[in-house]
């Protein structure tokens, strides 16, 4: 891994390939313990999505509110079940924002 460190970086920084190029041809990038990614572009995607989800939870139970009747019955029950729970709301309000969106959608 470290001898193509410096290719890999180049490809990834130069030609943008797609994620599904990348995972084909450099598949050691998403595994946890190598931290390829991160080594790369200096980024850590799981707390890059912790505040990005930190920061949409609170719009997207607002739009799941508005139109919670136009949503299928599983949605309703999401939203009753967050109305409910009174320990670890964040969390609570996280999941409902993820379990949500695809019912959203």
């Amino acid at each position: 891994m470290e001898l193509t460190f410096s290719l890999r970086q180049k490809e990834i920084v130069e030609m943008e390939p797609m994620v599904a190029e990348v995972m084909e041809r450099w598949p050691a990038l998403f595994t946890e313990a190598e931290e390829e990614f991160h080594r790369i572009t200096n980024k850590n995607l799981m707390d890059d999505f912790r505040a990005g989800l930190n920061q949409h939870t609170p719009r997207l139970l607002q739009l799941y509110q508005a139109r919670r009747t136009a949503f299928p019955p599983e949605m309703d029950q999401l939203l009753g079940r967050l109305d409910e729970e009174i320990s670890s709301i964040t969390l609570h309000r996280q999941t409902a924002a993820l379990k949500g969106l695809p019912l959203y959608l």
